[in-house]
């Protein structure tokens, strides 16, 4: 996520915004490998719509994707899924925290529940776990149904590593998650 300075927050002119977003496209589709992409809060015009980033990427507005690679399953959870009524509230803003809706969740359940001796890898944009040390946590930075997503991960105990990004830092963590070791990463944004 933040393949770009769009948002509320940045006043980013929607013709830039697009054409931001069409360029990282570009230029990560010409690697030498597949690519796929999560939104972040960055990733939207003013107001929280994800539908140019969708149409752009394939996807629809707030369900990620399931990759299976021979030796893991990587699975990655949408966590732009606002209601139209939590899109409001922020309104001219939009919500930073995150929301995973409840496609997302069935998607994320029947991931979890299908993946048989595969780990899991698990990408997200904004937090499920509150990074260790400096600075101080805020919640802006989290998912804010986390505990729901937590409680997915602990009932079948296959993910092994989460990928976040949204805090625009490192950090590195391991924590217990249904009786197995998962290791939490937050990384770098793109846009850094």
């Amino acid at each position: 996520g933040d393949w770009s300075c769009g948002g509320g927050s940045f006043n980013m002119p929607f013709e830039d915004f697009c054409a931001v977003q069409q360029a990282a496209k570009e230029a990560f589709c010409a690697l030498p490998c597949p690519v796929y992409a999560l939104p972040g809060n960055h990733d939207c015009p003013a107001g929280g719509d994800y539908s140019f980033f969708a149409q752009l990427w394939g996807t629809q507005p707030g369900i990620g994707q399931t990759v299976d690679l021979p030796d893991a399953r990587l699975v990655l959870l949408n966590t732009h899924g606002h209601s139209p009524e939590q899109l409001a509230d922020a309104y001219p803003g939009d919500p930073i925290s995150g929301w995973v809706n409840e496609r997302e969740m069935q998607r994320l359940e029947e991931a979890l529940a299908t993946a048989g001796a595969r780990p899991v890898i698990l990408f997200a944009h904004q937090l499920l776990m509150p990074w260790v040390g400096e600075p101080e946590w805020q919640e802006l930075y989290q998912v804010d149904n986390r505990e729901e997503v937590l409680r997915l991960m602990a009932r079948y105990a296959n993910v092994r590593a989460v990928f976040q990004g949204h805090a625009h830092m490192l950090n590195l963590q391991t924590c217990t998650i249904g009786g197995n070791a998962c290791t939490f990463v937050v990384c770098p944004s793109l846009i850094e």
